[in-house]
């Protein structure tokens, strides 16, 4: 499955810009239980102006390491 998202990003990396903020689109992609091998997608984002741009992505689904601890449910990055 292929979703694509709205979200703002954040940063204090760079010098003399704190707190840059920044609208994006987010694409996230799960795979089927199991599937191990080559993924294509093709999509389109259209802003609020009707101008769209396509995007062409290749994707390699590989087998997840053993997780040694696992993550807490807050762990990881945040979007706003």
């Amino acid at each position: 499955m292929l979703a694509v998202r709205g979200a703002v990003l954040t940063t204090n990396k760079i010098a003399g810009c704190p707190t840059i903020k920044t609208p994006a689109q987010v694409v996230f992609y799960q795979a089927r239980a199991g599937y191990q091998g080559p993924v294509h997608a093709r999509y389109e984002v259209t802003n609020e102006q009707g101008e769209f741009a396509t995007y062409d992505v290749a994707i390699t689904v590989q087998e997840a390491p053993p997780q040694q601890n696992k993550p807490s449910e807050d762990a990881g990055s945040q979007l706003l």
